[in-house]
């Protein structure tokens, strides 16, 4: 601890100090496995045993009518861009990130992940876009096993 004392009264004044803090978060059961399975390259979702929704990420009750899930759905179609962000990094502009939701067809929710670009031309909502996870061996269990989202190549339509 160090502390700032009045010379006259010999008051503290001001001080500083830690307190230190040490923190466990669980992905909690869905998550646990929604982690798990993406290490496998793999993006699960649950599914309402009751009315049937299809989530993403998944969950363990269903938000519509708050029946317990089956987290056992495969998603192997490729999603949409639903919004986008794009981040300009460098004073020329030429470095550019985005960032961007990403839905699934028939599939409550979502995943916000960067948007890797096709090389051609900027992403824009509603672009189909790919999953693109990193080698096996780099995988922990994170989100960040999907090294981003990879736009398809887009046919131009009108002036896009």
């Amino acid at each position: 601890m160090s502390a700032v004392v009045q010379a006259k009264t010999g008051r503290i004044m001001a001080w500083k100090d830690s307190i230190p803090l040490h923190y466990e978060y669980t992905a909690g059961a869905a998550g646990e496995l929604f982690l798990r399975e993406l290490k496998e390259g793999r993006i699960l979702a649950s599914k309402c045993t009751t009315c049937g929704e299809v989530r993403v990420p998944p969950r363990t009750y269903c938000l519509e009518c708050g029946a317990g899930t089956r987290i056992d759905v495969e998603l192997q179609h490729s999603g949409r861009i639903a919004s986008l962000s794009t981040v300009r990094l460098q004073v020329d502009l030429t470095l550019r990130t985005s960032f961007g939701f990403v839905t699934f067809a028939g599939v409550h929710g979502g995943l916000v992940h960067k948007i890797l670009h096709d090389g051609r031309k900027d992403p824009k909502v509603g672009d189909p876009v790919m999953p693109l996870f990193l080698a096996l061996g780099l995988r922990k269990g994170s989100i960040l096993d999907v090294a981003g989202f990879r736009t398809a190549a887009r046919t131009p339509v009108g002036n896009d």
